[in-house]
C-alpha cells in the first residue's frame, strides 16, 4: 500500500513540475494577448489531465484497499496466518536447474511464473 501512495506522490509531483516548466517556457515566448490566452488554456487542460490521472489513481488505491481488506477478512475467517519470506521462496526456486530471473518476471524453464 505504501508503494502505491509513493507512486501516487511521485507521479503527481512530476506532473506538476512538468506543468510549472511548461508555464515558465511559455512566459519566455508569449508576447501577444492571444498567445497568453492560448497558453493558459493549454495549462488548464494539462491540470485537468492531471486531475483525471489523480482520480484514476484514487480509484486504484480504493480498489487495492478493498482487496486488502477482503484478504484480511478471508484470512481471519479461516483462522489462518499468511507468512511468506520471498527470499526463502526464491532460494527454493533457484534449486531448479532451469530457473532464472528475467527483469521482474520470474521464469521456470523459460515460461513466466
Amino acid at each position: 500500500m505504501n508503494n502505491t501512495f509513493g507512486l501516487f506522490y511521485r507521479t503527481t509531483s512530476r506532473m506538476i513540475d512538468s506543468v510549472k516548466d511548461y508555464k515558465l517556457e511559455l512566459e519566455d515566448v508569449c508576447h501577444s494577448e492571444e498567445e497568453i490566452q492560448n497558453s493558459k488554456k493549454n495549462i488548464k487542460s494539462m491540470f485537468e489531465d492531471i486531475y483525471e490521472d489523480i482520480r484514476h489513481l484514487e480509484k486504484n488505491i480504493k480498489s487495492l484497499s478493498e482487496d486488502c481488506r477482503q484478504l484480511e477478512n478471508y484470512l481471519s475467517d479461516k483462522n489462518t496466518k499468511l507468512y511468506i519470506d520471498i527470499r526463502d521462496f526464491l532460494k527454493e526456486l533457484k534449486k531448479f536447474d532451469n530457473f532464472y530471473l528475467l527483469g521482474d518476471v520470474h521464469c521456470i524453464g523459460g515460461v513466466r511464473a
